[in-house]
């Protein structure tokens, strides 16, 4: 029984980092309108930083969730 609930926490916790990491790249898309890392880079100087850091963090908690660190850990 202790084995079922640990399974679904951790089932719970990876699909928080999938729906981030999700999150990230449809944010990242939308706003560059390319995944492509040069377009990225030669244009992440006219966005703003708060925007920037909304995608970082979403990378981030992508991040935190599949690897099962602190914060979301089972």
């Amino acid at each position: 029984m202790q084995a079922n609930k640990a399974a679904m926490k951790a089932i719970i916790v990876n699909r928080i980092g999938d729906y981030a990491f999700v999150l990230a790249i449809v944010a990242v898309y939308m706003t560059f309108r390319s995944v492509n890392f040069d377009v990225i880079f030669a244009n992440s100087s006219y966005i703003p930083t708060w925007n920037l850091a909304s995608i970082g963090l979403l990378f981030v908690i992508a991040a935190t969730g599949k690897s099962a660190q602190f914060g979301l850990h089972t």
